[in-house]
């Protein structure tokens, strides 16, 4: 009859449970490690308002990490993700091909649900191909205009949307591409044009590949926010 080594089963005990220990030990450091930094994120400037970057700041907050985010024009937030200077951008559509190809992570929560719209001063205009060889007005860096424009050959893309108002104001374009919640923001500046909604386009969260391990925290983080009727617009605590 075969005798129990206890030995063995007690060195095999020890080596389980420190190998559990480790592992737990591994992510309570990375998670330490990031807390110990704040996380750098960057919104478009003047596409959406500066609750959006408190209440995401908070939501991080409330993971025990801390992030901090940064108004930047499109381009320049979209080069400096690429060159790994950025941990993450708030607010790009899903499918943003380049970012897929690079290995991006883009959280599964939307960080903003949102309506593309054409502004113009002519009731009749209802979508992009009726401008019929007219001039559009687009934001530099915005994914989301590129595409709904791409068949459209008369287009001036533009560095702010103060300065694509003023034109629009001046009738120096004919259209303009915005959404909802820029067009809300602007108030009464642009009370006045016709607008139509043109699609919808949620907007995400992408970070870089470096953050696998707690993406998915602040992605749970935001959904929980969201799961109680908040929204990352409204306006911060």
């Amino acid at each position: 009859m075969e005798t129990l080594n206890l030995s063995a089963i007690a060195r095999v005990t020890v080596g389980v449970v420190v190998s559990a220990i480790s592992a737990l030990l591994s992510v309570s450091m990375v998670h330490d490690a990031v807390a110990n930094e704040c996380l750098t994120f960057a919104t478009p400037e003047n596409t959406v308002g500066k609750q959006v970057a408190q209440n995401f700041e908070a939501v991080v907050a409330s993971t025990g990490l801390c992030a901090k985010v940064l108004d930047l024009p499109p381009e320049q937030s979209e080069r400096m993700f690429r060159a790994g200077e950025l941990d993450g951008e708030l607010t790009r559509v899903m499918d943003y091909s380049d970012y897929e190809q690079r290995g991006m992570i883009r959280l599964a929560t939307p960080s903003i649900e949102g309506q593309a719209l054409l502004v113009s001063f002519d009731p009749t205009l209802k979508s992009v191909p009726e401008l019929d060889g007219r001039l559009l007005g687009m934001l530099r860096g915005i994914e989301w205009q590129r595409e709904m424009a791409r068949d459209h050959g008369n287009r001036v893309y533009l560095p702010n949307y103060s300065v694509m108002v003023e034109m629009l104001s001046l009738g120096r374009i004919d259209a303009m591409l915005i959404d909802n919640i820029t067009f809300k923001r602007l108030g009464g500046v642009l009370a006045s044009p016709s607008r139509v909604i043109i699609g919808y386009r949620n907007v995400y969260i992408w970070m870089q590949p470096r953050h696998s391990d707690i993406a998915p925290i602040i992605s749970d983080a935001l959904a929980k926010f969201q799961s109680t009727g908040k929204s990352l617009l409204d306006p911060a605590d």
